[in-house]
């Protein structure tokens, strides 16, 4: 509990020119519809329109339950591709074996260190490389206490 303890790191800058997929995440690349606009690597919840939206960690659990992570850029009602497992270059430096989650910034992609009090903890992965994160999604429906 870094955060805690005055210690907090930025969330993931994101270069969309480096966001890529592997061909291991080829199998779980969805095409789906946006309802908001979308950038690359955004951590999106489905609603319950069926449309998917940027995650936000301090709001409530549904829109911090991550289903995928955006590969694709769009606008409200456009489609795009998501990555819902498997290796991704999500176009960030990452730190190797650190488990990344969603953030209190909509949309944004922090450490664990970065979650504060009351933030519901969904991990998105862990960086096996420093350019790649292995998805493998995991909402819990906890809030940090």
């Amino acid at each position: 509990l870094w955060a805690a303890r005055g210690v907090t790191m930025a969330d993931l800058s994101i270069t969309a020119a480096n966001v890529k997929v592997t061909n291991q995440s080829l199998t779980s690349l969805g095409r789906v519809q946006y309802g908001a606009t979308v950038t690359h690597s955004q951590p999106l919840y489905i609603s319950t329109d069926n449309k998917y939206y940027p995650c936000d960690n301090d709001d409530t659990s549904a829109k911090a339950s991550a289903d995928a992570i955006a590969m694709t850029p769009g606008a409200a009602d456009e489609y795009g591709y998501v990555v819902t497992a498997g290796p991704m270059v999500v176009g960030a430096t990452l730190v190797v074996g650190t488990e990344y989650y969603v953030s209190s910034n909509v949309g944004g992609i922090c450490p664990r260190a970065d979650l504060g009090s009351n933030d519901f903890i969904t991990r998105l992965g862990i960086a096996s490389s420093t350019t790649v994160l292995e998805v493998n999604i995991h909402a819990t429906g906890v809030q940090v206490p």
